[in-house]
């Protein structure tokens, strides 16, 4: 997971720099997960980038990438230094052409698609409830939960 995070994190290194927004990492642990690599740096790029879009206009610009597992499950957050998404948002969020930002700066198509990707590999995604900034959680199997069930 590392690996895909921080190739993440080179490709938008820029945008991050250029909004002046400080991209954190918080692994506690590096587990392995089955994919497409690039389709989940996709993913992450996807995240990375609309959370940059999101605090762009905020004193405090963070984001935090975090990494942390259980017996069965990986789980990948990214955090940043906005407000939580309100409910109403939150519902239409992975809706294509769904879209916050303005016109012409946004298709409305990236969560649609990253939650595409994710349901292909058996991953889900989700607004993480009660934190009080907004957080994306996303929950992979781990290769030996995959590999005990088959």
């Amino acid at each position: 997971m590392s690996d895909i995070v921080n190739e993440a994190i080179v490709l938008t290194n820029a945008k991050a720099r250029r909004h002046a927004t400080q991209v954190k990492l918080d692994f506690k642990s590096d587990g392995q997960i089955l994919c497409d690599e690039i389709e989940i740096e996709q993913v992450m790029v996807n995240l990375i980038n609309n959370a940059i879009d999101a605090i762009q206009t905020l004193n405090d610009r963070w984001v935090t990438i975090q990494i942390e597992e259980n017996q069965k499950n990986i789980y990948l957050r990214v955090r940043d230094s906005g407000p939580r998404i309100s409910s109403e948002i939150e519902m239409r969020l992975f809706e294509p052409f769904f879209t916050t930002k303005p016109i012409g700066k946004g298709t409305g198509l990236g969560l649609s698609i990253t939650k595409g990707i994710l349901d292909e590999h058996y991953a889900t995604i989700e607004v993480v409830a009660g934190d009080n900034h907004s957080c994306f959680e996303i929950c992979f199997a781990k290769v030996a939960a995959v590999k005990n069930e088959t």
